[in-house]
């Protein structure tokens, strides 16, 4: 409980910071003030990044993607551990933004793909996998406030569009992607 509530004390110290230099002190501290065993890197992770996004509207925490195991293992000498939690933070948005933007440029290449199909339901489902672009046909009910079988129907109609794709190869419980 001391350890808990020191790393606490010695966080909110830190918020003349900013963000970006912020993230990694919090993950410094996390580790000094040992609140999970070495190999763990989630719980620490997830301090960090929520630090490092905050002030970024909309975010929860900040995307590292693959370049942040670096960053969680303690990789390299303690005095570079900040630049490369930063190098790993810019490749990470970089990397993150990239998505974004294919995800646009595949909404825009789907609209008018889709404008042949009657009423609103492709226009939502274009909407939703926009916003998750890796979806089960329940949470597109859900998302898209229509039915599963619409939603079913909807998924496989943009895989034969060459839209999405099936990325389970079941019958059942089945996973979508954009074809991005």
């Amino acid at each position: 409980m001391a350890r808990r509530l020191s790393f606490l004390v010695a966080v909110d110290a830190l918020t003349a910071l900013h963000p970006l230099a912020r993230g990694p002190e919090v993950l410094a501290l996390w580790r000094m003030a040992e609140l999970s065993p070495p190999g763990q890197v989630a719980e620490p992770a997830v301090w960090s990044a929520s630090h490092l996004a905050a002030g970024a509207e909309g975010l929860r925490f900040v995307p590292f993607g693959r370049h942040g195991q670096r960053v969680w293992t303690g990789y390299g000498p303690p005095k570079d551990r900040r630049a490369t939690h930063l190098a790993a933070l810019r490749a990470g948005v970089q990397e993150a933004r990239a998505l974004i933007l294919r995800i646009g440029a595949w909404s825009e290449q789907a609209r008018p793909a889709t404008a042949g199909i009657k009423g609103d339901n492709a226009a939502w489902v274009i909407a939703v996998l926009a916003a998750r672009p890796f979806i089960s046909a329940m949470e597109m009910e859900t998302r898209a406030g229509i039915s599963r079988p619409t939603a079913e129907r909807m998924l496989k109609r943009l895989n034969d569009l060459g839209l999405t794709r099936e990325v389970t190869g079941n019958r059942r419980f089945r996973l979508w992607t954009t074809e991005i």
